[in-house]
Parts: structure tokens; C-alpha cells; sequence
């Protein structure tokens, strides 16, 4: 064989494997995007689990996490998104109530919690938005996802072209929530 015969099978081997890197990469990545109506239910349990241990029992936390929560079954996405103007913490930082307002973190982790929706909601899809907002969510609150949620459940909701997916049953989302055997990375 001869050293042009050598390169160009060198050639084509290294092409041949960048394929298959780049395919089992897309492949392996759309495994873990969650659609938008998953990631916001995921979000409000950060969001939940960070108020348990900086603001106990506030109401406007909580009122706050319910509207991320009902993302997952809103029928009406328009409809359940102009709720938000009822509720005091996703408006202006200078809104939050006066003993939500010096905790470290926490406007920068409800404003990245409704810009996962937000972001979504009159645009195309951007699932590498989604994604790193929610990766945003999660490292701000330190919420333990592999021990606070079923991920394999989770990962099942169809994003759908939309990236919204149907909305969900309440059977689904209580086993979003639970925790087991399945509950693996």
C-alpha cells in the first residue's frame, strides 16, 4: 500500500468515527432534555426545596413554585403564563418582600426558574436554553435531583416539536415525584 492509500484510509477512518461521535453525542444528549413543561416542574422543586432551607413556610415562595408547577398540565400555556402578573416574586427584584430580599441566591434562582418557561413561550424551541437554565436552577439551589425526583419518569414527557409536549396527568406527576429503583441518572 502506498502513503496515499494509507491517508486516505486514515482519512476516512478518523471521518468515519467523528460521525459516530457526533451521532451517539446527539443521541446521548437527547436523552437528558426534558421538555419545558418537565423543566419548570423540576425547577418549582428546586425552588421549593431552597425555600425549606432559607425562608421556611413563605407563602410567596410557595405561590411561586404552584405556578411552575402548573405548567405541567396547563391546557391554556398563554392563559396559565398571564398568572404570572399576579404574583409577587417573578416581577421586578426590587418587588420581593422584604425577608426574601437579602437571601443570597435567591433572585437568581426564581428568575432563572421562569425563564425556563419564559424563554419558551412565544418563540421556537431552544432546548440548549432549557437546558442550561434548568442546570442554572439546579446548581443555585443545590437540590439533589438523583435523590429528590424519578428522572426516568421524568425524562418520558415528550418535549414534541414544540419542546412543551402534551400537558400532564396527575398520575404522571405524582410519579415524577416519587422516588425509588428507577430513579437513575
Amino acid at each position: 500500500m502506498g502513503s496515499t492509500a494509507i491517508n486516505e484510509y486514515a482519512i476516512a477512518t478518523l471521518a468515519a468515527l467523528v460521525v459516530v461521535w457526533v451521532i451517539v453525542a446527539y443521541f446521548r444528549g437527547l436523552r437528558y432534555r426534558l421538555s419545558v413543561r418537565a423543566s419548570s416542574w423540576l425547577a418549582a422543586q428546586c425552588v421549593r426545596d431552597f425555600g425549606r432551607r432559607h425562608c421556611p413556610g413563605n407563602s410567596d415562595l410557595e405561590a411561586f413554585c404552584l405556578f411552575l408547577e402548573e405548567a405541567a398540565r396547563a391546557r391554556d400555556l398563554p392563559a396559565w403564563d398571564s398568572k404570572e402578573r399576579e404574583l409577587i416574586l417573578p416581577d421586578l427584584r426590587e418587588l420581593l418582600p422584604e425577608e426574601l430580599s437579602g437571601i443570597d441566591g435567591l433572585w437568581e434562582l426564581v428568575e432563572s426558574a421562569r425563564e425556563i418557561s419564559a424563554s419558551q413561550m412565544y418563540c421556537a424551541y431552544n432546548p440548549a436554553e432549557v437546558a442550561e437554565l434548568l442546570r442554572r436552577v439546579i446548581d443555585i439551589s443545590g437540590f439533589n435531583v438523583n435523590s429528590g425526583v424519578n428522572m426516568v419518569a421524568l425524562r418520558g414527557h415528550s418535549p414534541c416539536r414544540d419542546g412543551w409536549g402534551e400537558p400532564v396527568q396527575e398520575e404522571v406527576i405524582a410519579e415524577w415525584a416519587s422516588v425509588g429503583k428507577l430513579n437513575q441518572p
